[in-house]
């Protein structure tokens, strides 16, 4: 109904008629459209940052006088249509890392074809809500490690530390998550990526579960640094006379030797691992002058020459864990004949290139074992 007597405006729209007028809009940004929209008629008008955007994605590429020009900007309309719109991907990480607008770092955080943008934006978000989607969803990794960081809800944490595909977003997860220490214990057992397992073994804390890792990680490495954080004498010497690595025996057994005792039988306990501790030195004297990657090739190949223990050598190719150690794992599984030693090799030595190699042995024995039986 037209008003008779005047206009009664709100703003941009009357109350009575419902009729707008193109003044006293209350608007408010549309990061996407690089506009603003009026929150009462919904009316736009474009604002003049694109024609910013234009300029800085012709000026320069030189990121010392992009981070000088951009640093002078401290309007947050200008640096998300930077962030936003501008096609050079210098200018766009520029502008996200002097952004603070909550609602332009959201969409950048979930539309940004870069994932290192990306990852700025997330690292400078407040949603938690939106900061649990991207960390389960991100397709990047790094992303979502990023969004774990910043990442408060724990339930969302254990889900992630249990589920995430990537090992480094479940530890980064995991040392936030109620369920961390045994999340911790898995990766420090069987983690893909040998930095992961050993950064999850220096953030274990929890005696249970590290006694697990101590007697079934898949690397001696891990095995013998595990034990150093034990203090139960009993399990000490358990891994001090059966473990299969000699590195984690004498590992074991001098740990044992260092812990007070409070009754007879630790007291006896610890002097039989004394007692051990000079004999495993030795035989890991000679172990060592194989391992050894500093070493002159052919002078540890003349070590591995020495070894006739089968045992021994299988330590050495378990143990060895460089691209340097190649022609020293080669000389070695050319003298294991036990089919049940190279299998795993195959699944736990200590480097991708032994594991790589000990399965296409395998391959071929079970080739040559299927010939013999046809």
């Amino acid at each position: 109904m037209a008003c008779l007597f005047g206009h009664k405006w709100d703003g941009c729209k009357c109350e009575k008629c419902g009729k707008t007028r193109d003044e006293n809009h209350q608007y408010t940004m549309v990061w996407e459209k690089c506009e603003e929209c009026c929150a009462v008629c919904k009316s736009t008008r474009p604002v003049d940052v694109p024609d910013i955007v234009a300029k800085f994605d012709i000026i320069t590429k030189d990121p010392n006088i992009l981070r000088d020009v951009i640093g002078k900007i401290s309007d947050q309309h200008v640096l998300a249509g930077l962030a936003l719109q501008a096609s050079y991907g210098g200018v766009r990480n520029i502008a996200t890392k002097l952004l603070t607008d909550q609602t332009a770092l959201a969409i950048i955080a979930k539309k940004e074809t870069a994932l290192g943008i990306r990852a700025i934006a997330v690292a400078k978000l407040k949603d938690q809500q939106l900061l649990a989607d991207i960390a389960q969803n991100d397709k990047s990794y790094e992303v979502r490690r990023e969004a774990v960081e910043r990442l408060e809800n724990k339930s969302v944490l254990d889900k992630i530390a249990r589920d995430d595909p990537n090992d480094y977003v479940r530890y980064y997860a995991a040392l936030k998550a109620e369920s961390g220490q045994a999340v911790l214990a898995q990766l420090a057992k069987s983690g893909i990526d040998i930095s992961v397992r050993h950064m999850a073994l220096e953030h274990l804390h929890n005696q249970d579960w590290l006694a697990d890792v101590a007697k079934n990680a898949h690397t001696a490495f891990v095995r013998s640094q595990a034990v150093t954080k034990i203090d139960s004498v009993m399990l000490l010497m358990e891994i001090a006379q059966n473990d299969v690595s000699t590195k984690v025996r004498l590992a074991a057994a001098k740990t044992a030797a260092k812990v007070g005792f409070s009754n007879t039988y630790q007291e006896q306990s610890i002097a039989m691992a004394q007692s051990m501790i000079q004999e495993l030195e030795k035989r890991w004297e000679v172990l060592s002058a194989v391992l050894d990657s500093e070493a002159n090739i052919e002078i540890r190949c003349s070590a591995l020459q020495e070894i006739k223990d089968e045992g021994m050598l299988f330590e050495v190719a378990a143990t060895a864990a460089y691209p340097l150690d190649e022609k020293v794992v080669d000389a070695v599984l050319d003298r294991i004949y036990d089919q049940d030693k190279i299998l795993l090799l195959a699944k736990t030595a200590e480097w991708d290139g032994t594991r790589f190699r000990a399965q296409s042995l395998l391959r071929k024995l079970l080739h040559k074992k299927d010939i013999a039986e046809q």
